[in-house]
C-alpha cells in the first residue's frame, strides 16, 4: 500500500529532533544507577531532553495517524498502537513506545513522583527503539515497510 502524502520536512525535523536527544542522552545511559540518581542536575537534564524525544515521536506519529485516517488520535500511547493496527511499526515496538509515552504523561502532568531509577532504565533500555521507530517510519514513507515482522 502507498503511503498517504506525507510532509516530509515536517517529518525530517523530528527525526533529527530525535536523534538529538538520543545523542545528548546516552552518556547518562552508561553512568551506573547510582552515579545517576545522585546527580540531579543529570537526573533533570535527563528527563527534559528524554520528554523532547518522546514528544518528537509522537508528533511523527500523530502527523502520520491523521493523514492514513483523516483524525487525530485519542492519545499519546493510542497513537503508537494505531501506527501498528495500520502497518507502520510492529506490535512489539508499538507496545514499548506505548510505555514511553505513559511515562512522558507522568514527567509532564506529574500524575505521581518520578522514579529515578526507572528513567535511568529507560535510558539503558529504550534509546534503541526510537531509532527503530524511524527506520520503520522511513520504509513506509518509501513504501517497503515489513512492520508485520517482530523486533
Amino acid at each position: 500500500m502507498a503511503p498517504p502524502s506525507l510532509n516530509e520536512v515536517l517529518l525530517a525535523q523530528r527525526f533529527n529532533e530525535i536523534r538529538q536527544a538520543k545523542e545528548l542522552l546516552l552518556p547518562y545511559a552508561q553512568w551506573s544507577a547510582e552515579a545517576f540518581v545522585a546527580d540531579r542536575d543529570a537526573v533533570d537534564a535527563a528527563k527534559y531532553r528524554l520528554l523532547m524525544g518522546i514528544e518528537a515521536c509522537a508528533q511523527v506519529c500523530s502527523h502520520i495517524i491523521s493523514r492514513v485516517t483523516g483524525q487525530s488520535p485519542d492519545s499519546v500511547p493510542s497513537c503508537f498502537e494505531t501506527l501498528a493496527q495500520i502497518g507502520v511499526i510492529p506490535r512489539d515496538l508499538a507496545l514499548r513506545l506505548v510505555q514511553m509515552a505513559r511515562f512522558r504523561n507522568i514527567l509532564v502532568h506529574r500524575y505521581q513522583t518520578v522514579d529515578n531509577l526507572q528513567v535511568h532504565r529507560l535510558l539503558q533500555s529504550g534509546l534503541a527503539d526510537w531509532e527503530a521507530f524511524i527506520g520503520y517510519v522511513q520504509a513506509y514513507m518509501r513504501g517497503q515497510s515489513d512492520a508485520s515482522a517482530t523486533e
